[in-house]
């Protein structure tokens, strides 16, 4: 079943709300991505400041198969207890780089396919492209989005490619970001957003866009929501 998108406004600005969708933006690529694999478990290394996990683990609770999950963090943490709500397999870990973490998952996965941190792979982009592909935006002078890896930006870029597209960068180093402004979210990765915007976003990622959106978004701009 396809995912509709969601919508309201905030201060002038079209708020896309895919916080209101069980895993977030990525879920809609993963939702294609899994169709095409044999596989029935899917293993994944993520971060509890992010949704690649809840985003797989939805995913896969949805296709008939269980997504095997590798995070540090605890049951405190808001995701895992999201992830707890899945029938995805966890391995809390101690703290670590989550680039260790994705060696982890490999080490021990077998013959399961592992997911790279951020589905950074051209399969996933493939797939998020064609999931943004029947939302029009048309009706918009401009797109807000933010980036870890990059691909969300990257899949934007190629499925819009003449809409104006703005990235707030939530970490230091996201990859090549095709976006006709790039901006830098001064908090870091694990700090929460400072300025949060007026409706729910992921404090650790998408909360970070609207101290930059508030002060130099075109009236009527569209901000992509990834998560809440």
């Amino acid at each position: 079943m396809t995912i509709p998108f969601q919508l309201c406004e905030v201060q002038g600005l079209t708020i896309l709300r895919d916080d209101l969708v069980a895993g977030g933006t990525k879920r809609r690529a993963l939702d294609l991505l899994l169709k095409d694999m044999n596989a029935s478990r899917v293993a994944y290394a993520g971060t509890v400041m992010g949704h690649g996990a809840l985003a797989l683990a939805c995913a896969c609770q949805a296709a008939g198969k269980e997504a095997v999950i590798f995070l540090s963090g605890g049951e405190d943490d808001p995701v895992i207890k999201r992830l707890r709500e899945t029938n995805a397999v966890l391995h809390l870990c101690p703290p670590a780089p989550v680039a260790a973490l994705y060696e982890l998952a490999k080490e021990q996965a077998g013959d399961m396919p592992v997911l790279p941190p951020g589905f950074d792979t051209p399969a996933f982009e493939e797939a998020m492209v064609a999931a943004l592909a029947p939302f029009s935006v048309n009706d918009y002078p401009e797109l807000w989005t933010t980036a870890v890896t990059g691909t969300l930006t990257r899949a934007l870029r190629r499925a819009f490619p003449d809409t104006p597209l703005k990235t707030v960068k939530v970490v230091r180093n996201s990859g090549p970001l095709p976006s006709d402004a790039v901006y830098d979210a001064p908090e870091k990765y694990h700090q929460a957003a400072k300025n949060p915007p007026p409706y729910p976003a992921c404090p650790f990622t998408d909360a970070k866009l609207w101290q930059f959106a508030a002060a130099h978004a075109g009236s009527g701009a569209l901000i992509w929501n990834t998560a809440g």
